[in-house]
């Protein structure tokens, strides 16, 4: 089994020490899973994949092309409770959530 220093110096070429920082949180099960986990990666490989990952990222970046800039509220007609709704409004989502799987393709 690969060793913590092995894992470390194998994460770190990948720029991936980070993924260690809690190592001392884990059980001895939870640090051998994780050790064997590292051992099947290979740094050249993860090094590219973050990169093309965080390129991916910031080709995505612009203000107007982000997902959380278009973001809205949902309004309040499509907000509700099972809870605090009568038994006709429960039924209609009951037959709206059934629709569907009676429809015939």
């Amino acid at each position: 089994m690969l060793s913590f220093e092995a894992a470390k110096a194998r994460l770190e070429t990948a720029g991936q020490s980070h993924v260690l920082q809690f190592w001392s949180e884990l059980s001895a099960e939870e640090s051998s899973a994780l050790l064997e986990e590292i051992s099947l990666l290979k740094p050249e490989e993860l090094l590219e994949h973050c990169r093309a990952a965080v390129e991916a990222a910031s080709r995505h970046s612009s203000a107007d092309g982000r997902l959380d800039a278009r973001m809205e509220p949902v309004p309040p007609e499509f907000i509700g409770s099972v809870r605090k709704s009568d038994e006709e409004r429960l039924k209609m989502w009951g037959d709206e959530g059934t629709a569907p799987m009676f429809k015939i393709i």
